[in-house]
């Protein structure tokens, strides 16, 4: 029933307003160690429509998974005021600066292949607060798979080319065993550019049992080489009460328009646990883009806030991707 509100909201929702419509369209193709192979279809199909007051969208996604083959991607309604931002629906929320181990983004799960990459919408109401001196206050009430009204608070202040941010959250998360464990989180953080990009988290967690404290440290960097890019990427994190940390390397290196190499690394401090991406993206036209990557995985049972399969050591991955 679900399924059916949202689609006849999609055509509803095109017939009131002027809409842009927009889709996205992805299939990959995965040959691995553990199951041989398998594939997945994504089809995203959406409609948005901006005023000078307000901004709304909504989107559908359709997979090739028989249980749960549509669902509501995004639908959300965003209104502007002098000084302030409100929206209600199902959106993306992502906070924090750093890259991998982004503390601040208690949202969203971790994409290791592609950690930029679009989230999922998420159940919520958001309001963000312009103040006067180059600040900006934030709120939002969100759900997740283990309760339905979490809390999280945002402060942002600008100072020269920097931008000082304290968050916090207050959420339930559920464990490996499916049970819901309250978390209480204060996160630091620090992004800027000093000739290079730099952020840094300090990172508070409180959870039902244990507590933890981690710092992490990034930068990132473009050289233009003759008419090339070479982009890279550091960033580190300490566990104060294990002792331990990791780090994350990663480069993308645009040969051409239509080419691009990359390569991304993850490791922990004793070498224990690895992930290496390797791969090439092809850009056939403007709205279609190849992509084929090898992930090799040595002991990664997981590391931080991040599990894997144990039996996963090696998988080739086939991706093309469609925009329109």
């Amino acid at each position: 029933m679900k399924k059916l509100f949202a689609f006849i909201f999609l055509i509803v929702f095109s017939e009131v307003f002027s809409l842009d419509y927009f889709g996205e369209v992805e299939g990959t193709q995965r040959f691995n160690s553990y199951n041989s192979s398998y594939g997945s279809i994504e089809l995203i199909l959406g409609a948005e429509h901006q005023e000078d007051n307000f901004y709304s969208q909504i989107s559908l996604k359709a997979t090739d998974d028989p249980e749960d083959y549509l669902e509501l991607y995004r639908g959300y309604l965003e209104l502007y005021g002098d000084y302030t931002t409100f929206s209600a629906g199902r959106q993306m929320i992502v906070w924090g600066s750093a890259y991998i181990f982004n503390g601040a983004d208690v949202f969203n799960e971790v994409d290791l292949e592609n950690p930029r990459s679009d989230k999922d919408g998420l159940d919520s109401l958001r309001l963000k607060y312009n103040l006067q001196n180059m600040s900006r206050l934030e709120g939002v009430v969100f759900k997740n798979l283990a309760r339905d009204n979490n809390i999280g608070a945002r402060y942002t202040f600008l100072v020269d080319n920097y931008e000082f941010m304290t968050n916090y959250f207050h959420y339930d998360k559920k464990n490996p065993l499916g049970e819901a464990v309250k978390n209480e989180d204060v996160v630091l953080e620090l992004k800027g550019d000093a000739g290079i990009g730099i952020w840094s988290q300090l990172i508070h967690k409180e959870s039902e049992g244990s507590d933890q404290n981690a710092v992490v440290i990034g930068g990132d960097y473009s050289f233009d080489l003759s008419g090339t890019l070479l982009y890279t990427l550091a960033e580190t994190i300490y566990i104060k009460e294990e002792d331990t940390g990791a780090i994350y390397l990663r480069y993308n290196y645009v040969v051409s328009e239509d080419i691009e190499v990359f390569q991304s690394l993850l490791v922990d401090g004793e070498i224990s646990y690895l992930y290496l991406r390797s791969g090439l993206t092809y850009k056939l036209n403007d709205y279609f883009n190849i992509q084929v990557s090898y992930n090799y995985y040595n002991n990664f049972r997981g590391l931080y806030q991040y599990s894997y399969n144990e039996e996963l050591d090696s998988e080739l991955v086939f991706e093309i991707q469609g925009f329109f």
